[in-house]
């Protein structure tokens, strides 16, 4: 009689319903692989995570309401895989590889996907070949950025980029101090801090660093493509020959 290999818990978190399918479809096909809960936020991914052991995470880095930067605290090394719509920013590289998280993008090939998914199961982390030929990867070996501002936000704890991720997308401190259940004056210290590590004056300075650095986006200017075949996973002829 053959005994049964543990299989892996995957939970998705991806705000385009299309792509949520894809990945589903993609998982499904893995071996040893289930998909336990799927998210359209990080609040409820953070709930996701009490329930689920030991489980694999596809997300964006774009996660409403404070990225995936405050999840990834919950996340054992080697189990996140980024899922990014295009060659991620040198910082959005930086941070994956500080957290051992996988990075693919959606224009690589399907293969890609599946074989960030198979690493995961080994508590390993992936790049994609593109990923890989990027700058950003191959100077990560140095520890170093040119920037000393690039430098400081490097440092910077998974709390503190949420709550950046938060300020420069418009919520006021309040509500940022009530999202991430901590008190007004730990979240103004914070931000504090953070406006001093990153040389910037207010909000405004502050979002225009986060856009330029591929921390936040502007909806609706970078959506990502619903042109995915969850049956195929061909990215240009969605129904064309799978329905």
């Amino acid at each position: 009689m053959k005994n049964s290999l543990p299989r892996h818990s995957v939970v998705l978190i991806e705000p385009h319903e299309g792509l949520r399918c894809f990945l589903r479809t993609l998982v499904n096909q893995t071996p040893d692989l289930y998909v336990a809960g799927e998210a359209a936020n990080a609040n409820e991914a953070m709930e996701m995570a009490a329930a689920v052991p030991d489980f694999i995470v596809i997300a964006s880095p774009w996660l409403p309401h404070f990225g995936v930067f405050h999840l990834a605290s919950v996340i054992e090394p080697g189990r996140l895989i980024l899922y990014v719509d295009a060659l991620p920013s040198q910082t959005i590289l930086r941070w994956a590889f500080n957290q051992g998280a996988s990075v693919v993008s959606g224009i690589d090939p399907v293969d890609e996907v599946s074989n960030a998914l198979k690493s995961a199961c080994s508590g390993s982390t992936y790049y994609s070949s593109r990923i890989r030929n990027t700058p950003g990867f191959v100077d990560r070996g140095n520890g170093q950025f040119r920037s000393p501002v690039l430098a400081a936000l490097a440092g910077f704890s998974a709390k503190q980029m949420s709550i950046l991720v938060l300020y420069a997308q418009g919520q006021r401190v309040r509500e940022i101090a009530d999202s991430m259940d901590m008190s007004y004056k730990a979240i103004d210290s914070q931000l504090y801090r953070i406006r001093k590590a990153l040389c910037v004056n207010d909000r405004v300075e502050l979002a225009h660093f986060c856009l330029r650095e591929g921390l936040i986006r502007i909806p609706g200017l970078q959506e990502k493509s619903p042109d995915v075949c969850a049956i195929c996973g061909d990215r240009s002829a969605v129904g064309a020959h799978c329905a």
